[in-house]
This record gives structure tokens, C-alpha cells and sequence, in this order.
């Protein structure tokens, strides 16, 4: 199957954007212009996610899916990632939790989301002054001043959310931030602010 969203539409279309559904087999689709509103839901199997180049490859079943063009945009997958976990063996461990810091993987903030996804994991949430501390620590402790992790308001400014989804329970901003506007959207650690504290900045390879 080849489809191009600029040309079709697909049942339950509006503007809140198409919604397509692909159900495990043995097929390579490929689909054209999936855009931030659209839906793809996966059914039969849990999925997996890579890059190649410009593309997406969702491997599902025995079969995969080819999003032309998608890296770096934000996807709406409805599924089950394969939860296969690949924990570095130097990764730091607190309270159950294993973090650790890639570098120079990403290009953007949604390719460092898709990488620890696809890692089976996720961008670092931060629920209390506990954790936040043992997080700069850990990064200082590598030779880091700045990481970003999993907060920000890209979807509707000024709405901050966790990458997980979960509950806000802690905030961490330094006097005056967040800031920026719609241009700095990510929640980070930031060599300016020696203590600890958090702003917001765009995403790039040093921040």
C-alpha cells in the first residue's frame, strides 16, 4: 500500500485530521505527508520504531511501515511500542529508574524523543526536588552543563506537559523562565544556571 495524505482522505477526516488504521501482516506500506494532525492506529502487534534517513520505519508483525519524509515531526501513533528495553550498562540508576546521557544523536527534540523511544524508554521526567538534584548531579558528574529532558509546551504554548504523560507534581524554574515564547519550547538543564534550576530553550546539538 501507497498512500499520499495530500491526496486522500480517510474515514473519520475533519479537521482534526485523518485517521488511518494499519493492522499487522506481512506487508511494507508506505505513507506520504502524515501530519501532526493525523492519527495512525496499529492493531495485531506491538511495533517498533527507527530512523532511516528521512523516514520512519514502523516494523510491525512481520510486515513494516514506511512514513516518507517524518523524522523530526511529531507523530500520533495509536499502539503498543515493543518495550524492549537497551539500558547502556554505565546508565545511572535511582529510585528504579535508569537514566543516561546521549549526545549528538538528535538534531532535534523530536529525534531525541523517537531515539529513547525506540530504546525503549523515554526523555527524563523530573517529579521532585530529589530526583532533580540526583539528575544535575549525575550530568555534572559526566562532564555536562546543559540537557534537556522530557518537559515542553511545543503542542500549545504556555501548556507544559511530561513526555510520559504523567501528572505535573514538580516545577523547577529559575526566576523568570520559562520564557522565549513559541520559539523555545524544551525544558532543560542549562550551564547558566549553576544550582540547578531549569529554563526552556529550542533544541539544538549544543545548547
Amino acid at each position: 500500500m501507497t498512500d499520499d495524505l495530500t491526496k486522500k482522505n480517510y474515514y473519520n477526516s475533519n479537521e482534526y485530521g485523518n485517521y488511518l488504521s494499519i493492522n499487522a501482516g506481512d506487508g511494507n506500506d508506505v505513507i506520504y505527508n502524515l501530519g501532526s494532525k493525523d492519527t495512525l492506529k496499529i492493531t495485531g502487534a506491538k511495533y517498533t520504531k527507527k530512523t532511516s534517513g528521512s523516514d520512519v520505519i514502523l516494523t510491525v508483525g512481520k510486515g513494516s511501515v514506511t512514513l516518507k519524509g517524518a523524522k523530526g515531526k511529531t507523530l500520533n501513533i495509536d499502539g503498543t511500542l515493543d518495550g524492549k528495553l537497551n539500558i547502556p550498562s554505565n546508565a545511572y540508576t535511582y529510585n528504579g529508574h535508569s537514566y543516561y546521557i546521549y549526545s549528538g544523536v538528535a538534531s532535534t527534540w523530536q529525534e531525541a524523543k523517537t531515539y529513547c523511544e525506540a530504546r525503549g524508554g523515554h526523555l527524563a521526567v523530573i517529579n521532585n526536588v530529589a530526583e532533580n538534584t540526583k539528575l544535575f548531579s549525575y550530568m555534572k558528574s559526566k562532564g555536562y552543563d546543559s540537557a534537556y529532558f522530557g518537559f515542553s509546551d511545543a503542542a500549545k504554548e504556555g501548556t507544559w506537559t511530561w513526555v510520559n504523560g504523567e501528572k505535573i507534581s514538580y516545577k523547577n524554574w529559575a526566576s523568570g523562565e520559562p520564557s522565549g515564547g513559541t520559539y523555545e519550547n524544551y525544558g532543560m538543564f542549562y550551564w547558566k544556571f549553576t544550582d540547578g534550576k531549569c529554563t526552556n530553550r529550542s533544541f539544538r546539538r549544543r545548547p
